[in-house]
């Protein structure tokens, strides 16, 4: 028998729903197994401040850990950390554990083209080296693999892409319950610079005023947390020199059984993102029917496919004609709903699930031989 166990990061964040997802998913594919016993624990992940991390707070955080687990009594043969955020203190948690495997979400910390993510350099140093630590990597897509082997040069048969899945219990098509009365342009996600919203806004705001007869009633719609800091302000400048107001609508957090309503209902999707681990926004969107553009980078187009239009997210006018296109084109419309239904098909967390448990297997017999 493999005992298994997952660390799940509390909270709401898209690291705790994959990790929540999965083991969820696990749960049920190994009920009747006499090989596989899985079993997770939430716990809390020290945030750093950027500007102030001491060592002395990596120990403190260290001997809060260990005590967690020693409470719990945690050990087995496998620890799975579903985040990168875990690995500085590694070195306490492979004590308890034969094996260690590691999910790779993407390398933000690491690029410097995205300083908005930027961690404190001891705690990028300590990463870096507790990496020696994990003996089997997770890349939630290839680009995120090229990317893992490239920056620490870990070598590929380290590394396996498992894709992440969607809830299609949740994310399917709904024809009642419209949440807005208006058309509307459909953006998901945060207002992070890479996220590339305030692109959306500018083409909306041409689009208004080169067709005001096609496209003078329509609103963009974001949803998700408001960043009211930094990047919040950085929207808002833009709304306003737009004098864009009454066409740029913030819902603020939705809860996941109320978003496949928006998805359903909106004209189109859009996700003009620079860098993505793998982007579940744009799969629950064509989950849901929705006709879905998104940009030509990173891990999109392992995801969206030929389901989608695909556009270079630094070249507004590409964006603007493709949101032209699909408004505008019923035909078109309708044939990338068809498209990115059959798309979304191939994405299910219990795949996900399944192909991890695989991994698992792999690695412990790997070692034993």
């Amino acid at each position: 028998m493999i005992n298994s166990v997952m660390l799940i990061p509390r909270g709401n964040t898209s690291f705790s729903i994959y990790a929540n997802n999965v083991f969820r998913s696990m749960k049920k594919l190994v009920k009747r197994s006499n090989e596989l016993n899985v079993k997770a624990f939430t716990i809390d992940i020290p945030h750093w401040n950027l500007l102030d991390v001491r060592f002395s707070h990596i120990i403190f955080a260290k001997k809060t850990l260990t005590f967690f687990i020693k409470s719990l009594g945690l050990s087995g043969d496998i620890l799975h950390l579903p985040v990168h955020s875990f690995l500085p203190y590694l070195s306490v948690l492979k004590k308890r554990f034969e094996y260690i495997i590691l999910t790779f979400h993407d390398l933000l910390p690491y690029l410097p083209q995205f300083p908005e993510h930027k961690e404190h350099p001891m705690i990028l140093a300590l990463e870096r080296k507790n990496l020696y630590y994990v003996n089997h990597f997770i890349a939630i897509s290839n680009n995120t693999k090229k990317d893992l082997c490239k920056l620490f040069g870990i070598p590929e048969e380290r590394v396996s892409v498992v894709y992440n899945g969607v809830n299609h219990e949740i994310f399917y098509p709904r024809k009642d319950k419209r949440p807005l009365d208006y058309p509307y342009i459909l953006y998901v996600g945060s207002e992070y610079p890479r996220k590339n919203m305030i692109t959306i806004i500018k083409a909306l705001y041409k689009l208004k005023k080169k067709y005001p007869k096609e496209f003078g009633g329509v609103k963009l719609v974001k949803v998700g947390v408001p960043e009211v800091e930094r990047f919040g302000k950085m929207t808002i400048n833009v709304i306003n020199k737009l004098d864009m107001h009454n066409d740029v609508i913030f819902t603020g957090y939705v809860q996941e059984e109320n978003l496949p309503y928006y998805y359903s209902h909106a004209e189109v999707f859009v996700y003009p993102s620079l860098y993505e681990g793998f982007g579940l926004p744009p799969l629950e969107a064509m989950a849901c029917g929705c006709p879905v553009i998104t940009s030509n980078t990173s891990s999109l187009p392992e995801v969206v496919g030929n389901a989608g239009i695909m556009v270079n997210p630094l070249n507004i006018d590409e964006l603007v004609k493709a949101i032209y296109d699909v408004i505008t084109d019923e035909s078109l419309k309708n044939s990338l709903k068809k498209k990115g239904l059959k798309r979304a098909k191939k994405f299910s967390w219990e795949k996900t699930a399944s192909n991890i448990l695989k991994i698992y297997k792999n690695v412990v017999y790997s070692y034993e031989k």
